[in-house]
């Protein structure tokens, strides 16, 4: 009867620990490198990413007409997603904490989350042809400025 209960406890132990070992390996703790992954995947950060360098290629395209159109498209498919969260990863690594990267993961997830998660790639193309328009301006300003200064020569026609 001791030798049952022996083995019996024994078995149990040894389940617990089988189970123990199994909840571990199924449920690994996170790193902030995955967390900030996440993040970054979760919002989109990636695409957006893309969606930038898309529209600062297609600026190229209208000031460089004599580039085949064979070039950007080359040139586009090296483009990747995953390459521009890597490099982004570190940055988000150094200014924010663990905690701070969890809660951001645990705000997009809200309907408000998912709210800024969709409408933010129409607010970065607005934005983006808003500042276009601006520095153009601005540069304009500038030049006229510079000449009528005697700092920079008219162009000659």
């Amino acid at each position: 009867m001791k030798s049952n209960t022996l083995t019996y406890t024994m078995m149990v132990l040894l389940l617990c620990w089988a189970c123990a070992a199994t909840r571990h390996i199924e449920t690994p703790p996170t790193t902030k490198d995955q967390d900030i992954r996440t993040l970054l995947q979760m919002t989109g950060a990636g695409q957006i990413g893309l969606q930038v360098l898309n529209s600062v290629v297609a600026n190229f395209k209208s000031a460089a007409p004599q580039v085949p159109p064979e070039y950007w498209q080359k040139f586009q498919e090296q483009l990747s997603a995953d390459d521009l969260v890597a490099l982004v990863v570190p940055v988000y690594e150094r200014n924010f904490t663990q905690q701070e990267i969890r809660d951001l993961i645990t705000f997009y997830s809200t309907p408000s989350g998912q709210a800024i998660i969709a409408k933010m790639p129409i607010v970065v193309q607005e934005s983006m042809e808003i500042g276009q328009e601006w520095g153009k301006k601005l540069t304009q300003e500038l030049i006229k400025q510079l000449e009528e200064d005697g700092y920079l020569s008219p162009p000659e026609t």
